[in-house]
């Protein structure tokens, strides 16, 4: 469904993303996490060209939402109903990118998750199988 294999991506002279590959199959629900600075906004831009397809996307049958931090600045109410929301999306089998700070909210509705570290993917995985510890030490960058 998306595909992007060996991306290098940034702006102007800056390097953000290097040698990046990246994919989502049919219903799948990617987590894509990492520090502030890793390059997660900037994969979400580069998958889109740029473009901003989001507002469009409950009006035309979408196969693929990316979702950039959904809960930034929002009260918890509103928040649970962004991810019921989210939820109800990935029942009928439409792919889902989030990229959030809350990783337990995204890992909960994921079912794989990449890391992101400087630009580079440091960690591709089931999302159901990375536990507590390797959080820290991946996303974090620090031992628990």
């Amino acid at each position: 469904m998306l595909t992007l294999d060996s991306v290098t991506a940034g702006y102007g002279d800056t390097t953000v993303l290097r040698g990046v590959d990246f994919t989502v199959g049919d219903g799948e629900v990617i987590a894509l996490l990492g520090p502030n600075g890793a390059g997660k906004t900037t994969l979400l831009r580069t998958a889109t060209g740029f473009v901003r397809p989001l507002s469009r996307a409950y009006l035309t049958n979408p196969k693929i939402i990316l979702v950039d931090e959904p809960s930034l600045g929002l009260a918890p109410r509103i928040i649970d109903q962004i991810y019921e929301i989210l939820a109800q999306f990935v029942a009928r089998g439409i792919s889902l990118v989030i990229v959030e700070q809350y990783v337990q909210r995204a890992l909960a509705l994921a079912n794989k998750v990449y890391i992101l570290s400087r630009g580079e993917v440091i960690h591709v995985g089931k999302a159901d199988e990375l536990d507590q510890d390797q959080i820290y030490q991946r996303y974090l960058g620090i031992e628990s």
